[in-house]
Formats: C-alpha cells, structure tokens, sequence
C-alpha cells in the first residue's frame, strides 16, 4: 500500500469549502520562493483534493453544522512535492481577510445545501519549526513571498518575523517556540514544519557512546565533570552551514554556524564567559595579545576532572602504568633508571607486589621483576597487547591518577617549569594516555617526531602542564618539579585555533540540566552549551500547549496543520507521534474522529533491488503519486533522483528516507538488508569440521542480546554458533517487576567450547563489557594468542573494522548462511558517525540501535564485524592453512 489515509476516504462526499479556498489561492496569491516565483499558483489534482478535504465541514442537518470536521491535519510526503507550498497556501487562506475559510452559512446548489465561506476574525497564526530561520526559511518565507509579492500585497504589512493585516487585526508569525501568554490563547490555526537529527559522539559515565544512542534521563558529563541528566534532545537539522573547530590541544568538533559556544573573548572589556556562535567566532580568530603578540581571541574553559566512584579493577592502577609505560610486553619486567629503581620497587611493594632486582650488562637500565603483575596482565589479555582497558578511563578520579602516575614514573619526564611528557613509540598508547589526562582536567597534546631509535621510527609525545595540586607523578624528584609551580593560566582554557567551513552534515543538540548548562563532547572533552534551539521534549510541550489553546477560540473555530517528510525511526519526533497515533487510530486501539492523516510512501517489494533502473524509478514514480506525474519534466526529475542515488557519497539511508518517504530506512541503515538477505546468502553451504574458523562475540548479559559469529577463513562464509534474545514481552514476576533475564556463564563458556571441539579455532575477539571474567576465562584456557579482548568503544578501530566489514559486503568476498535472526540485526543497524578521519581522510562510524529501549537487537552485528576483522588479521599473520583441507559441502 503505497498511501495511508486516516479516516479512509468516504463513499459520501462531506460538504467543504475547499472549491472556495482553492479560488482565493489561484486568484489572490502567487508561487512562493524558487524557479516559479512569482507566478500565478496551479493547484494539481492531489493538492486539490487535500484542500478539499482539509476544509470539510459537518452537513447543515447535523448539530454542528458547519463547524470544521478536522481540528488536526497532518501530510506526509516525499521531498519536491511541494508540500511546503501547499501548507503556505493553506495559511495564506487563513489569514486573508476574506478568506472564504470558515462556514457563514449555506446556499442550495441543485439539491444539495453547500456552506457559504467567510474569513476568521482577528486569526492570529504560529507557524512552528524547529528554529524561527528555518520557519521563514519553510513555510513561512513562501507565505511572506505571497503576502508582499502578490496581488493583495497592499492587504498586509509583510516583515521578517510576523505578516498583520493592513488594519491590524490578524497576524501570521514565525516561532521556534510556543506563542507567549499574550498571544497563545489567540490562535486559530497553527502550522508545524517538522525537521529531524542525527548523532556525534559523547563521553559518559560508562564510557563514550553517541548523541543517537542517548535517551532523556541518560547521564553524560558537565564542565565541573559531574554527570548531568540528559532532559531533551532536538531533532535533525540537515543543510545547515557547518564548521570544523579546531582547538589547541588538536582535538575538533563538526557543528553548524549557530551552534552557541560559552567562550572568553580576549579582545572583550569585561572578564568571564561570554555566548557566541561558531559563525561570529569564525569572522576573528586571531588578535593582538599582551605587548602586541598575535594570541587566539577564542577559547573555551578547560573540563574539570570527571567523577566516577571507584570501581573493581583487573590490575591495580599504578603497576599497570608502571609497566604499560616501560614493561617488557611478553612478561611482569620492567626497566627503571638507577636512580629511581629502588624507589619504584618500593611503592610497588606498597601496593601488594613483589618486586626484585634482575642481573643486567653494566650500564644498561636497572630491570625489575615484579611478581604478582603477570597473572591479571595475563588474565586481562594485556600481554602482548599494549593497552589500557575501557574500564580505567571510567574508575575514580584517585584510581585514573595513580595509572597516570605509574605511566610519567617510568616513561615520563618533567622540567623544571613543570612541562609534562609521556614518551612512546605506540601511537594508540599515546592517544589513550592523552584522553585519561584529558579526564584528570589536564590539556594535552599529542606530537610525533621521526627517531632512528624507535622500532617504528617514531616517537609520540604527550605533553601537558603539571598541576600543583594533584601532580602526575610518585617519584620524589619529579614531584619535586610539580611542587610551587602555578599553573598558567591559559592552561584553564582551550583557545580556537581554526574554525573551517566544511561540507554540511546533519547536526544535534541535546539539554542538560547542569547548572551552566554545558555538556561535554569529543575526544578533548570540549565544553558546548545546550542550544538556543529548543529540545524535542520542550517542542513536544509547546505542541501540547498550543493544541490546549486550539478549544479557546470557540467561535473561530482553531485547528492545526502539520506537514512533513517522514520521520526517522527512534528519534521520537512530534512527526513520529503524529503516524503512531494515525496507526493506532486504524487499528481500533483508539478513536478520534478529528484527525486528517494523509501518508505516500513507496513500499519495499520482496524482491527490491534499488540498483536496478527499471525498480529505482518505479519506486520513486509511486513515491510522488499520480499528481506529480503530470509535472512538466517529470521524468527528468526521476532521472535526476535515481542518478543521485548511484552516487558513491550518497548517503542511501537518508535518500531513501527523503525521496522515497519510507521510514524503515530514515535512522541511517549502516548496511544494506536487501542486498545482505538477497545477494549475500548461500542457504546450501554448511562449513566441515576442523575447518580453520574465527569468531565473534558481543552483547549484553541482562539488557537485549548476545552471541557468537564464525567466519571460514578460507571464503569469507559466515553464520551464527550461538546467539540469545531477551524476549520481547516477558511475563512478570510476582513482586509486579520484570523477570530477570540473563545469559548465563555456562551458555557462553560452553558454545565457544563447542566450537573449539568442533572447529580449528585461530582467532576470537570478543567485547568483553558485562563478561569480563568469562573472555580473561577463554584466554587463559584456549591461550592468549587465539582469545582477545576487543573493545568495541575504541573509536578509529571499530570505525575502520565497520568500515572494512561493510566493504566485505558490498564487494561481495563475505557470503552467510541466511540465518533469519543474523539478518534481522543486520537490518536493525544504525550508522552512528565518530567524528573521526581514517588515513585517507574517510569519515569512520560505528552501529548502534534505533534508539537505546529498542528491541530491534544489533549485537549480532557486531559479532559479524569482530568475527570478519578477526578473519583479516587471521590472513594477514598467516599460519592458519589446513594440510589436508576439506572441500564445502553443498547441501542439494
């Protein structure tokens, strides 16, 4: 079904005073802004019958005769359908003053009694977006058109913000929030314009994650490093003009030219924080500093450490550093000048550790066998693999200073202005070690330097200022150097150093409720304000307000009209509300006889291929309906959209969302369902036993879903081992709550064991968060070499692993079993970008569900994803090849 109408259409036609409406449009106003401006209207059959049906009106033998029968419209169509022009048009009616708009009595045409038009007394009309821009950029900008540009221009007093009548008494006006108290009891009819959002990345308290996985009432991190709730976030804005900003410590931010930054103005008078927005920031970016110097007139204040609880560790925080920053990796030894090395033994031994001195070639560094450290470094998967674990950057403020600590003890250094470095030839090791003293309040900067010594040629310094107050280090002479330095005080602030125009990408917002009200975004944890914008929940409340103030204008008899393209799935959008009251209207779970609900989509087919020109063109055909097609060029215009599909930077989502209207599509589908159910799936192919294999393991323990994914090696074949999923409506328990649903240690450790049986396991990667124990379990029983841990929050490598895995999938060189519920997390999968670059400048991005309640489950996603870049280290270190291999056996 390619429209949905609520109430369906009728078999008796109700009297309307759209004919009348419809001659006032083409008589009295004009085409608003683009190629026909200007021009007298032509209303097509479709916008016809809309108008006719919008002006309904109960029969003059029924008890509200003449009163209007929807009090609530709504229209939903593809994008370039003009419904921006019909919503003005419809406005402008409501505001001229003789628009023949609301019922003055009735006159006999044949047999029939049809009501007489008379225009609104004193209307007064809010036409809502999401900002008042985009209001007069919308609607509102076409009624202005029509308004001052057409032939009852001297009819009205036309302005940037409200249209009056010429004498006074009416006004149409453009708003981004509900009409205030002097006029909100005023309204007769109310237009909303509907835009929708996408995500950007967000440190939490549990760890970072998105703006689109993010739900009011979830908790992320203000300026003072406290955690602050989430109260609403805004829907998407798309086409806006947006900036990279650039700051000192190298890290930036993508947002729009609005977007309001709390900032110090070195050029201003007065001292503090001041408001600007990214646009009037970006006209000056340098300024004559003290003594003439050129210095950044811009910058924001500097996070204070974030606050965590402490939390159970698998290594203690300081041995951890000590060895991360000069331990051997294969074992618990680590190197310290002579100078320090009895120190270190000593606070090593402080904390429960057993160090002793190695025998070393004279004048080599002094070498420290620390036992105890090698049995939870094992257990972690940390030999071997250099890293620090996600769960340190989230534990306690004195438990992330002391890994700090353990790190500038040994490969640290500081002079004696208390100038800060961290010194590795392991880039991931410095940009971990750069985002943990970002969370201790510190402002660091990451440098590389070619260096003939280095292994890989390179060095990596961290640099920072240290701070008096909590020094970054435990040896006494370092302290030393920390002790009565002050701190400099642009180190409290992070000064702008570039804003650059780049291409527009969708932007959002969300609302805090800390007391400055400043959140935390990006890898340098830089502090941004709540926007001007109002938030989704403030937009839902001012749509409440103002359908409460519909009923107080009795006599004029108010109404609402909303139009849109369709919503995004799991934004929870005003337009989203709209169709699930519509469907829920259709399907008897609720009745309300006021609303005009009209939808156009074009429906997913079985066998849909987008790829083909005959289907693509079909679909948008029916996508634009029968009116449209008897535009002038049609056919071109098809071709232009079909083309613009093809595209390699298309975002398909999101075209498929706008030109086809559809909403399975709207949230950014991160791979393709049809292509992966239709062209990928081999349903005959079942992979032998003792066949070289890796997996992949992610999900929950209690929330959703969990499960493992193999990958034959050899072809790139892949299919669920196991998986679990909570049930969608579990039976309640007999305290009233929900029965606990887990997936139990046995489950896990036996599917994986199964497969170790079965197959010739090479390599697993699993998430290990909510199974920690299990996955250091797994290692120390199958062998370090074949189990590791993989963090999936670890942006550059999930982004390039997601980036690899869906290549897999368009190229063709991954092919699965068609295991229905493997498809159905493929399909659930939305593409959450992670404001980060791959090498060739690629922006990266990772999945995650429609929205954080949703039962439309991923994990088995990313299962597929550990399990196919498992596969691809498997092939780069080699040594996995069978001798005697077995052929697939092809089940007929």
């Amino acid at each position: 079904m390619s429209t949905f109408v609520i109430p369906p259409l009728d078999e008796e036609p109700w009297p309307t005073l759209g004919p009348q409406v419809r001659q006032l449009i083409v008589d009295c106003a004009i085409h608003g802004p683009g190629d026909l401006r200007g021009q007298k209207p032509v209303i097509d059959a479709e916008k016809a019958a809309l108008i006719d049906r919008i002006y309904q009106v109960y029969p003059r033998d029924h008890p509200r005769a003449g009163r209007r029968r929807f009090k609530r419209v709504a229209i939903s169509l593809r994008k370039g359908s003009a419904k921006t022009e019909l919503a003005a048009w419809v406005m402008f009616g409501e505001l001229h003053p003789e628009g023949p708009v609301r019922t003055d009595g009735w006159r006999k045409q044949g047999k029939l009694y049809v009501p007489v038009g008379r225009p609104v007394t004193d209307p007064y009309i809010p036409m809502i977006a999401y900002t008042e821009r985009q209001t007069e950029e919308l609607a509102y900008g076409a009624l202005l058109c029509m308004c001052s540009e057409g032939p009852d221009a001297d009819l009205f007093d036309s302005g940037k913000d409200r249209i009056t009548r010429a004498y006074g008494d009416g006004k149409a006006e453009a708003l981004a929030t509900a009409p205030d108290s002097a006029d909100g009891a005023r309204t007769t009819c109310q237009h909303f314009d509907e835009p929708l959002a996408l995500d950007t990345p967000v440190p939490t308290p549990s760890g970072w994650t998105t703006l689109g996985a993010l739900a009011v009432g979830d908790l992320v991190f203000g300026l003072n490093g406290r955690p602050a709730r989430v109260l609403g976030m805004s829907p998407t804005r798309l086409g806006r003009q947006c900036y990279r900003v650039t700051f000192a410590n190298g890290t930036s931010v993508v947002t729009d030219a609005d977007h309001r930054w709390s900032v110090v103005d070195r050029r201003a008078a007065r001292k503090g924080r001041q408001a600007a927005t990214t646009e009037q920031m970006s006209a000056e970016i340098r300024v004559a500093g003290w003594a003439g110097r050129p210095t950044y007139r811009w910058a924001v204040p500097l996070a204070a450490p974030l606050e965590s609880p402490d939390v159970e560790l698998p290594v203690e925080p300081y041995a951890l550093g000590v060895w991360l920053g000069d331990g051997d990796a294969r074992n618990a030894t680590v190197s310290q000048s002579t100078e320090d090395v009895d120190e270190l033994a000593a606070l090593l031994s402080a904390r429960g550790f057993q160090p002793s001195r190695c025998t070393t070639p004279k004048g080599r560094c002094a070498l420290l066998y620390v036992r105890g450290l090698r049995a939870p470094l094992r257990k972690t998967g940390l030999l071997g693999n250099k890293h620090i674990p996600v769960v340190y950057f989230r534990a306690s403020f004195v438990q992330r200073l002391d890994l700090l600590r353990g790190l500038m003890d040994t490969d640290g250094h500081v002079t004696p202005a208390g100038w800060c470095a961290f010194v590795t030839g392991a880039q991931a090791l410095a940009l971990q070690v750069a985002e943990l003293a970002r969370t201790l309040g510190y402002r660091p900067t990451v440098k590389s330097a070619t260096d003939p010594r280095s292994r890989e040629g390179v060095t990596w310094k961290v640099s920072f200022q240290a701070s008096p107050d909590h020094a970054p280090f435990l040896l006494a002479r370092k302290v030393a150097r920390c002790v009565g330095t002050k701190r400099a005080t642009r180190q409290g602030f992070n000064s702008v150093v570039s804003i650059e125009v780049v291409g527009s990408v969708p932007v959002r917002c969300i609302g805090v409720d800390s007391e400055d009200h400043l959140f935390l975004v990006g890898e340098g944890l830089i502090p941004t304000h709540n926007t001007h914008r109002m938030t989704l929940p403030r937009q839902k409340e001012a749509r409440q307000t103002m359908k409460m103030n519909i009923p107080k204008r009795v006599i004029a008899d108010a109404w609402e009209f909303e139009t849109t393209t369709t919503y995004a799935e799991g934004e929870g959008s005003v337009a989203q509300d709209t169709h699930d009251y519509a469907e829920m209207i259709a399907k008897g779970k609720t009745k309300d006889a006021t609303l005009f609900f009209f939808h156009r989509e074009a429906p997913v087919r079985d066998d849909e291929d987008l790829e083909d020109p005959a289907q693509i063109r079909e679909a948008i055909r029916i996508a634009s309906g029968p009116a449209l097609a008897k535009w002038v060029d049609f056919e071109g215009q098809v071709d232009s959209i079909a083309n613009l599909y093809m595209q390699p930077d298309t975002d398909r989502a999101y075209w498929e969302r706008v030109w086809l209207n559809r909403r399975v599509s709207a949230s950014r589908q991160a791979f393709d369902p049809i292509r992966w159910s239709k062209l990928l799936a081999k349903r005959d192919v079942r992979i032998p036993e003792r066949e070289p294999i890796t997996v992949g393991f992610d999900g929950a323990r209690w929330r959703d879903a969990a499960g493992f994914i193999a990958t034959h090696i050899e072809t790139g074949f892949q299919w669920p081992l196991a998986f679990w999923e909570k049930p969608e409506n579990m039976p309640k328990s007999p305290e009233g709550g929900e029965r606990l649903w887990e997936v139990t240690d046995e489950q896990v450790d036996g599917a994986l064991g199964d497969a170790m049986d079965r197959y010739q396991v090479v390599l697993v990667y699993a998430d290990p968060p909510r199974f920690e124990a299990n996955v250091a379990k797994w290692s120390g029983k199958y062998g370090e070499k074949r189990v590791a841990e993989w963090y999936t929050n670890r942006g550059r490598q999930i982004g390039q692993a997601m980036r690899a895995y869906r290549t897999a999938q368009t190229s063709g060189a991954l092919s699965h079993s068609g295991d229905a519920t493997l498809g159905r997390h493929i399909a659930n999968a939305r593409r959450a970008d992670l404001n980060q670059l791959d090498d060739d400048d690629t922006p990266l991005w990772t999945i995650y569900k429609p929205r954080p309640d949703s039962p439309l489950y991923i994990d088995l996603a990313m299962a597929g994803c550990l399990s196919w870049q498992a596969r691809l280290d498997a092939l780069t270190k080699g040594g996995w090849q069978k001798k005697a291999r077995r052929k697939l056996i092809v089940m007929s």
